[in-house]
Order: structure tokens, then C-alpha cells, then sequence
């Protein structure tokens, strides 16, 4: 059930709690398969179809799809329930990749398997696309982990420190990765906010590969800067930096692209103040971010396609 204490001034409830839910199912499901510990490892891109409001029910349900070594493929659906006007909606679909890990944080096999159905073919085939898609994307993960440099020149952006605290965390000593979402999209929501000098909700989030895992006593720091604004939507890049005092290093953890949007007083998406690129850093950063809003719309519609239903109950 969504509480007002989830959601903004219009209502609408905040993408990092619902990242947050996302990320918790899909650590629950893995973790039954994988009897025990698993944490994120890989967060395909989400889109959020549709406003999730102050006293709708989210009906969450998270699936294993397909069992590596000690990997694994995880889907989760989000749909909502408006009691008021008898519907329900789908909000988004993810897909993430976990891995199962022992109490210090190392991989460990999975001890079960998973032998498809005929049923369930199709959907393990696709799982089995899905990671094969996403190798190339973490062949890199070593040297990605050490790039520890700043954002760039950007003019609007923002640095948060916090320190990672025990009710950070899940189990044991690593961090929790919805918590992280939480705080990804908290930052991330204050810069957008300050630019519209209006109310902005989330409306997506780029894929996500995790370079390095993040301990409680770390110190992590997050920067956000504006990359790109278009007409009623802007995309914001946070790159997240853990540092361990007592083991005297620092990494990068990833780095999240996220698209948010100026909502109205009646929660219709309104103009964004003009904004021109002055920088290098900032011209290079918009052309990448066109290029990626592009790739955004395509994937926008094939996901509405697959998840076409609004349900009378």
C-alpha cells in the first residue's frame, strides 16, 4: 500500500522506493534459489509506465528465469491496483542479474538447478539473452571499479557523503543495493528539483552494472550533475564512489543514468527552464544523453507492447 510518507507533494510515489521494493523481491527470490545470501550484481533498465499514487496497492512478484554457476537471472513485475476506479496496471518490469555469495561477499555456487518446462522454455531462452547480452558490458568490471574520477564540468550538479551504517545493509556486512537506489534517486531528485524549480518524478533509469560491492563503516560519496534538458524531461548522471577508511581504498561502484520529468500542479509534464550547453564537458555529455533518450523511446515502446493489459477486477 502507498503511504503518503512514500510519495511527493502531487501524490506520486518516489522511483526509489519503488526501486527500493524492486531490488528487495528480486533479492528474496534469488536468495531462496541460491539458499542463501545474493546480492545484485546487474539492473537492466526500468521504465515507469505509469504514475503509482498515494493509496494504490503494488502487487510485486519477482521469478528466477535462469541458474548459472553462481549467477543468476531475475525478473520482477510491478503492477498497481486503483481501488477507486476498479484497475489494474502495469508500473514497470525489471530484470536483474544476481550473484550468490558467501558471509564475506565472495561468489560461491548456486547448489540447484533449474531444467525449464515447455511452458517455460521461451522465458529461460530469453534469461539466457539477456545475460549473454550483458557480458560485454561487465568484461571491464576490474578497470571500471578504479575509475574514481569526478563527473566533469558540469554547471548544475551535486555531491552527497554519507557514511554506511549496520541498518544499511541486508545481511552481513555489505550494502544493501535498494538502499543505495533509494539514496541514488534522492540526490538525483534535489538536483532535478532545484533546476525546475518545480516538482519532478522519475522516469527511468539506464542499465546499472555494480563494479564493486560497498561495506558497512565505507564512506560513499555521490555526485550528480545534469547531462541533457529537453522540453519537460531532463537526464542526470550519478557516479558512486565507495571509500574503506580501515582498508585505505576507494572505488567506483557504478555509475546511474536517470531520466526524470517536470510534472505541473496538476501532475501533467510541463516545460523545463531553456538550458544551453556551455562546456566541453557539458556539450560532450548532451550529445551522449540524445543518443541514449533515442535508444530510451525504442525500449519505451517495445516494453509497452509486452505489457499491454489494464485488467477490470
Amino acid at each position: 500500500y502507498v503511504f503518503p510518507e512514500y510519495a511527493n507533494p502531487l501524490g506520486n510515489l518516489y522511483g526509489g522506493r519503488m526501486m527500493y521494493w524492486i531490488t528487495m523481491a528480486g533479492t528474496l527470490a534469488a536468495s531462496k534459489a541460491a539458499r542463501g545470501f545474493a546480492v545484485l550484481a546487474s539492473m537492466d533498465s526500468i521504465y515507469f509506465l505509469n504514475p503509482v499514487k498515494v493509496g494504490h496497492t503494488v502487487i510485486i512478484t519477482g521469478r528466477v528465469e535462469y541458474i548459472g554457476k553462481s549467477s543468476m537471472e531475475v525478473s520482477v513485475d510491478v503492477d498497481i491496483e486503483d481501488h477507486i476506479k476498479g484497475i489494474r496496471m502495469p508500473a514497470t518490469r525489471a530484470y536483474m542479474a544476481f550473484v550468490a555469495v558467501d558471509p564475506d561477499g565472495n561468489p560461491r555456487p548456486v547448489p540447484v538447478s533449474l531444467e525449464p518446462s515447455d511452458d517455460e522454455r521461451e522465458i529461460y531462452e530469453r534469461a539466457i539473452a539477456r545475460r549473454n547480452a550483458r557480458i560485454p558490458r561487465i568484461l571491464n568490471r576490474k578497470e571500471q571499479a578504479l575509475n574514481i574520477s569526478n563527473i566533469g564540468d558540469l554547471t548544475w550538479k551535486l555531491k552527497s557523503i554519507r557514511a554506511v551504517m549496520p541498518e544499511d545493509a541486508l545481511q552481513g556486512n555489505l550494502m544493501f543495493v535498494g538502499k543505495l537506489f533509494m539514496y541514488i534517486d534522492e540526490i538525483a531528485g534535489i538536483l532535478a528539483t532545484k533546476f525546475a524549480k518545480g516538482i519532478v518524478v522519475t522516469g527511468s533509469l539506464d542499465n546499472m552494472e555494480f563494479y564493486s560491492p560497498i561495506r558497512i563503516g565505507d564512506v560513499l560519496t555521490l555526485e550528480a550533475g545534469i547531462t541533457c534538458i529537453w522540453n519537460t524531461s531532463m537526464e542526470i548522471k550519478v557516479k558512486i564512489i565507495t571509500e574503506s577508511i580501515i582498508h585505505n581504498y576507494i572505488r567506483h561502484v557504478g555509475t546511474a543514468y536517470m531520466v526524470f520529468v517536470h510534472l505541473n500542479e496538476h501532475g501533467n509534464p510541463s516545460p523545463l527552464p531553456k538550458y544551453q550547453p556551455q562546456t566541453e564537458d557539458e556539450k560532450r555529455a548532451c550529445e551522449d544523453a540524445t543518443k541514449r533518450r533515442i535508444k530510451r523511446i525504442t525500449d519505451l515502446e517495445n516494453i509497452k507492447k509486452q505489457l499491454k493489459h489494464n485488467i477490470i477486477y
